[in-house]
């Protein structure tokens, strides 16, 4: 990940970036960078910290600056072959070989167009020097963060909530509103922000600030169309591959230049995952962990170190085990300050424990299961839902008698 910062006709702009951008020294230790232009009345500036992925040369570096636009980029595009290819073929000479070029050059060619064709996860700000217009856009599921806050005509930015607190002096507060959805989801929806005033750019939007002061909105993507168009699909008989569609995903998220890796709990969807990946990286390394004898019992889910260890045999993986014995009560500070926002999912501190070990040994990118219990109704809260449903089938009498 890379933080991205900046400022748009902001007060005292350029101390704003400069602080903020230190805030998320954590996010890009490959690299920094500051960017300045004078906007009317006003000033634009922008910042980045860098964790170099693809392209790890200066030719990478950002903001990037290229013929009158500017760019700050945090993410990953997997598309980014094809795209420089369609972009090379247009007569587009490239300097690097990052994919940060290669989105700079695509909103040269098709400003907001071009975001529905991008594969992959981002947050970015891009600045056009000619009109003094910024844009901010952010993937289509929201993967990437990208908060920001509004006053009068000026707009602050930052990949974390808490470098735009850390500006504004403390002076936002907590959304009660906010701080009870986490109470019943488990986290903050994108619709609410932890703090009032500051804002989530919504997934799959665009905001665009003008210099006369009006902003405009977006959206490129929709999953409620999405999820419509394929029931339909599905309806008329045209069923997706699945299995193709996720072993082309995996093989595209081991496009780097560094050492990657993967996450192998022993469960179904890390194993899928670290099979396909051993099929084009073989002997990938997977991490895994397990607990001491005494702190297993805390733990909610079985042992599956044995599957992992399975696995890892099967298919080839360099299979890196790691026994943990968390002192969760110290761990907790550090888990708030960078989660930024309520997270109710104990999981996120062996996700954090298992990164931090792998990040020792060198390895920037992790591949994880993450996100197939949402896809396929892998929860256990899903079951419950089906069987719900089929009970308030049974007559109203029939159910009475039962219950």
């Amino acid at each position: 990940m890379c933080g991205i910062a900046g400022t748009y006709r902001w007060p005292d702009g350029k101390a704003v970036t400069d602080r903020l951008t230190e805030t998320l020294a954590h996010r890009g230790p490959d690299g920094s960078g500051t960017y300045a232009h004078a906007l009317g009345d006003g000033e634009v500036h922008l910042g980045h910290r860098r964790l170099a992925i693809l392209d790890l040369s200066g030719t990478g570096a950002q903001p990037m600056v290229s013929e009158g636009l500017v760019l700050t980029y945090n993410g990953e595009l997997y598309n980014a072959p094809q795209l420089r290819a369609e972009l090379e073929g247009a007569g587009v000479r490239f300097r690097g070989t990052s994919d940060t070029e290669v989105l700079l050059e695509a909103w040269r060619r098709w400003g907001t167009d071009c975001l529905p064709r991008l594969r992959g996860m981002f947050a970015f700000a891009v600045f056009d020097e000619r009109t003094g217009e910024l844009v901010l856009a952010r993937d289509q599921l929201g993967i990437k963060p990208l908060f920001l806050l509004r006053r009068g005509e000026g707009l602050v930015f930052a990949s974390e909530l808490k470098a735009l607190a850390a500006v504004t002096g403390g002076s936002l507060e907590v959304d009660p509103a906010a701080l009870v959805a986490s109470l019943l989801y488990y986290w903050v929806p994108d619709s609410r922000c932890a703090f009032r005033g500051a804002e989530k750019l919504p997934p799959g939007t665009w905001l665009r600030c003008r210099p006369d002061g009006s902003v405009q909105r977006g959206r490129f993507w929709d999953l409620r169309e999405v999820a419509a168009e394929g029931q339909e699909r599905a309806r008329s008989g045209d069923l997706p591959d699945l299995a193709g569609v996720v072993e082309e995903s995996t093989r595209l998220h081991l496009l780097s230049d560094v050492p990657v890796a993967t996450f192998l709990s022993g469960g179904l969807d890390s194993s899928y995952l670290t099979a396909l990946a051993a099929r084009d990286r073989p002997g990938i390394p997977a991490y895994t962990i397990g607990f001491r004898a005494e702190d297993a019992r805390f733990e909610a889910m079985p042992d599956d170190l044995r599957y992992a260890r399975q696995v890892a045999e099967r298919f080839g993986v360099d299979l890196r085990e790691i026994e943990i014995a968390p002192d969760v009560q110290d761990l907790l500070p550090r888990m708030t300050y960078h989660l930024d926002e309520p997270v109710g999912d104990p999981a996120a501190i062996n996700t954090f424990l298992i990164c931090s070990a792998a990040r020792e040994a060198g390895v920037k990118v992790m591949l994880s299961g993450m996100g197939a219990d949402e896809l396929f109704a892998g929860y256990r809260k899903h079951l419950a839902n089906l069987i719900g449903v089929r009970y308030r089938r049974v007559p109203a009498p029939v159910r009475r008698g039962v219950a």
